[in-house]
């Protein structure tokens, strides 16, 4: 008997979760309609905006970094042609003393005068040279280095043992350390044997 009762609570329990099950049901029914509302081609649609969305953006990534790198050649090229301007501007002041020493020359009585003039002009044209971190190679008497030298050709020396630069035919420079040209070179072989000097 007592099995079979029902109470008011259990009846209103009942009540409440039967509400609670159809709204659950009720949810996936709604994300089944929504989910068959979008057909394969309205899904291919989404995906040809998104990829056209990425592909703009991707165009517009790449004409920014061309007109970076457009930008970044004018300005290096701006570098350079200041910098070729400072040089030239210190150069024409050695063709001025070039001019002043023509002049001179031209109503010097000696020979001396002039020479002391063209000393004078080669110090100025030094002094700009080492400013620029320009550096001339001393060779004469050093040993040969492939790195510093071309060796033009070979002679025999009194003066200085094989492998020796012996003669300086064109200087060689750096530049702020790095090798810009080689001295060009006649590099010792020794002294001549009795049968060479003989030979000669």
């Amino acid at each position: 008997m007592d099995q079979d009762r029902t109470t008011d609570s259990d009846l209103t329990e009942r009540t409440v979760s039967a509400p609670n099950a159809d709204e659950g049901v009720q949810k996936t029914a709604e994300a089944e309609a929504v989910s068959a509302e979008k057909t394969p081609e309205d899904i291919e649609k989404e995906y040809q905006g998104k990829m056209k969305e990425l592909d703009d953006r991707y165009l517009r990534l790449a004409a920014e970094f061309d007109n970076y790198k457009k930008r970044t050649v004018r300005q290096f090229e701006d570098i350079i042609r200041g910098a070729n301007e400072e040089l030239i501007i210190r150069v024409l002041e050695i063709v001025d003393d070039f001019d002043r020493a023509r002049a001179a020359g031209e109503q010097a009585a000696d020979c001396k005068s002039l020479q002391s003039g063209m000393e004078l002009i080669y110090q100025h044209l030094d002094e700009i040279m080492k400013k620029e971190g320009v550096e001339r190679i001393i060779s004469l008497g050093k040993k040969f280095d492939p790195d510093y030298h071309d060796a033009m050709m070979q002679i025999e020396s009194e003066e200085y043992p094989s492998g020796r630069v012996a003669m300086e035919m064109a200087a060689g420079y750096k530049l702020k350390g790095k090798v810009i040209r080689h001295a060009r070179v006649a590099v010792s072989r020794g002294r001549a044997t009795a049968d060479e000097k003989n030979e000669a």
